[in-house]
């Protein structure tokens, strides 16, 4: 049995430190919104979620690990040397996930690493987070703090009081107990579960009552139990003898193990900044590896609830579909030739080219008011006002018949009009007209036809 704060874990700690330093990157860039989706090993959330796996993803990976994910229990995990389940929950195992686990186990030389859930994660970033918030952002602080802590708690009342599946049993903690992994004075990560060896007398899998979602039905099984013998070995203890990592062999294995961790919260993103966390890690990938040999490395990360895990089967009497494949059995393959070809029709009803015609807008020929615009614009473009008079006489001259009197201008314009194309000789009276007193008289002449 080894203590947690042995110093196994400092050549891990030499090969995390930049993995390490660009989480913390991601954390204190304050970009974006805190991330806290809790089980992703990959992608965006998976590397900035506090409660994320991707950093002991990228550990295994870097230790020369070939790994993948995988969304079910299939024949291509039969290969697979580790599987990592990372319980999205805290329901046991369904009996059909507890059968293929043992023949996975049975080829001998496997290990399953089950990561018990959690809630402890956000609420001990935003603590230690605190303290180090700026003076102007600290009440702020507080308001995370205490909502991270009241979501918790309302988190804690799901959980079940023990999840045995015959193999191990964890008993919830009336009082959850400090791990004592985060060395801060303020944060820390409780275990909410004390791990033990199973008891064929005592221990049975929990009846838990499903779950209503109508209209639609709980795909989630029964929870199950194994009737294999084990033998129960603790590999690494906290406080209070709490615990942190087991190990559980069976002659039925050959050479196979289960590894449980008490806690998710434990190898999470956050989790992995303390140094006892990752020596936690190093166990699990050193017992791994050990198990699987040096030659075929492969690991497999799943991340599910253990009662609605699925599992698929080869037996050809067993019709059940999952995924796209819901599409190729009945009645939805019947429906989704028809439903593509009316979605491509409505396309190119859509289509601006091939829709139906529509109304387009017209000018009015009758509209009094483009006739000013129209007229207000030749005029902008002559920019004299000898031009302006001169098309007023044109208007007294064409709307009313009037050449002379009050209301025409007596001295036209001597300059050229760019819009009529006409020149003035020398010998036309109206270049030797004065353009003063026309201009002069421009506003006198409509205020007397006014009046």
């Amino acid at each position: 049995m080894i203590r947690l704060w042995s110093g196994g874990g400092r050549r891990l700690l030499t090969r995390m430190w930049p993995l390490l330093a660009l989480l913390l990157l991601f954390v204190a860039s304050g970009c974006r919104q805190l991330e806290t989706d809790y089980g992703a090993t990959e992608g965006r959330k998976g590397r900035e979620s506090v409660a994320g796996f991707a950093v002991m993803r990228e550990y295994f990976r870097a230790r020369g690990w070939n790994d993948r994910k995988a969304v079910r229990l299939s024949e291509r995990l039969m290969g697979q040397k580790t599987i990592v389940l990372i319980a999205e929950d805290t329901e046991a195992l369904s009996q059909q996930a507890i059968t293929w686990f043992e023949q996975w186990l049975a080829q001998g030389n496997r290990t399953l690493v089950y990561v018990l859930r959690d809630y402890q994660t956000v609420a001990a970033y935003w603590e230690a987070a605190q303290p180090l918030a700026p003076p102007d952002q600290r009440l702020e602080y507080r308001r995370r703090v205490a909502r991270a802590l009241l979501e918790k708690q309302q988190q804690l009342l799901t959980r079940q009081q023990q999840i045995s599946s015959g193999w191990f049993t964890a008993v919830l903690l009336q009082v959850p107990q400090d791990s004592k992994v985060l060395e801060h004075p303020q944060a820390h990560i409780d275990l909410e579960y004390r791990l033990r060896a199973f008891d064929p007398s005592s221990d049975r899998p929990a009846q838990v009552q499903p779950k209503v979602a109508f209209p639609f039905p709980s795909i989630a099984a029964e929870p199950g139990f194994s009737s294999t013998e084990v033998q129960w070995n603790v590999l690494l203890e906290g406080p209070e003898a709490l615990p942190l990592l087991a190990q559980v062999k069976a002659p039925a294995w050959q050479d196979s193990q289960l590894l449980v961790v008490a806690g998710g919260s434990l190898l999470t993103n956050f989790g992995l900044l303390q140094p006892r966390a990752r020596e936690l890690l190093f166990e699990v990938e050193n017992q791994s590896r050990m198990t699987a040999g040096q030659e075929d490395l492969r690991v497999a990360f799943l991340v599910a609830s253990p009662r609605a895990l699925q599992v698929s089967s080869v037996d050809p009497d067993d019709q059940r579909v999952f995924g796209m494949e819901v599409f190729t059995s009945w009645p939805l393959n019947v429906l989704s030739m028809h439903l593509f070809v009316l979605g491509v029709l409505v396309c190119l009803m859509l289509f601006p080219i091939f829709g139906r015609p529509r109304h387009l807008p017209t000018a009015s020929s009758t509209d009094f008011a483009d006739h000013i615009s129209a007229v207000a614009a030749l005029m902008a473009k002559t920019g004299t006002p000898q031009d302006a008079l001169q098309r007023l006489d044109q208007y007294w001259a064409q709307s009313r018949g009037q050449t002379h009197g009050e209301s025409v201008s007596s001295q036209p314009a001597a300059l050229p009009s760019p819009t009529m194309n006409h020149s003035i000789g020398e010998g036309d009276p109206i270049a030797a007209a004065p353009t003063d007193a026309a201009a002069e008289n421009l506003s006198s002449n409509h205020t007397k036809e006014k009046g």
